[in-house]
């Protein structure tokens, strides 16, 4: 497997919509986290480098535009566990919960990293620092440039008509934010299941 990512990638991760610039932005941008990856853990599969990769373009797609699914999931860890991230203490006066921070992007890669349950990686640990240290200076540089997905709220609404958001009041969409917001709090089990790349359609 070349370890190059192409727009039509992230198709996946966006099922209702066709190819289009947005999606070949953030490709380009994860090629580039790619060079930063390779830097650090060479020795990695290429299917492994190309999946944190993704994870971390696709955490900074929706902090971006502001889906909320990053969002309603360290919300709902503190209200349930007292802190934003498992294993990764943050000092809530610097981080930032609509930036990119260096805890959540170490708690990305440690999650992706240990996807095998039979070769889980300590979460504290050096090279994961150093990697998230630089993926996390690249993604702050980029942060203010990178687009919005004009398609973020479309997705939500896909999920909805396609009954893969089942038992809820959905009575407005476009620009609310904080609706969305609510909307993947009260799904967020589904939604991890659903970002796991499970078959959920209708």
């Amino acid at each position: 497997m070349k370890r190059t990512i192409v727009g039509k990638d992230f198709i996946k991760w966006h099922p209702h919509i066709k190819d289009d610039s947005t999606n070949l932005s953030y490709a380009r941008f994860a090629n580039q986290l790619i060079k930063i990856i390779e830097g650090h853990i060479a020795d990695k599969s290429p299917e492994k480098i190309v999946e944190i990769a993704c994870t971390i373009a696709l955490y900074m797609e929706d902090i971006v535009g502001e889906l909320g699914i990053w969002q309603s999931f360290i919300t709902l860890h503190k209200q349930l566990y007292g802190r934003y991230l498992p294993f990764f203490e943050v000092n809530e006066e610097t981080y930032f919960i609509n930036e990119p921070n260096i805890e959540d992007i170490q708690f990305l890669v440690w999650k992706t990293l240990s996807a095998d349950p039979t070769h889980i990686v300590h979460p504290v640990n050096l090279y994961i620092y150093e990697l998230s240290k630089d993926l996390f200076n690249y993604c702050e540089e980029r942060f203010e440039l990178l687009p919005i997905h004009e398609a973020s709220q479309p997705l939500l609404r896909y999920l909805f008509e396609h009954n893969m958001l089942p038992n809820i009041r959905f009575p407005y969409l476009e620009g609310d934010a904080t609706l969305a917001h609510q909307l993947v709090a009260e799904n967020w089990d589904f939604l991890a299941r659903f970002l796991k790349e499970n078959d959920y359609e209708a």
